[in-house]
């Protein structure tokens, strides 16, 4: 079985989330929500993208 992290993990160790949460921040992009984070929406992003599509 899996012995070690996904690759999804993998790659998202090299983002830097303190800049992440600086930005965020700046453009007060946490204004009005309630549970989907913009961290959450940018994970959800990212991991659309390795999803191959087959159209």
């Amino acid at each position: 079985m899996n012995e070690g992290k996904y690759v999804f993990a993998q790659v998202m160790e090299h983002l830097p989330l303190s800049t992440f949460h600086r930005c965020v921040a700046r453009y007060d992009g946490e204004h009005k929500v309630k549970r989907f984070t913009c961290l959450d929406q940018y994970l959800s992003m990212a991991f659309a993208q390795l999803i191959p599509s087959r159209l």
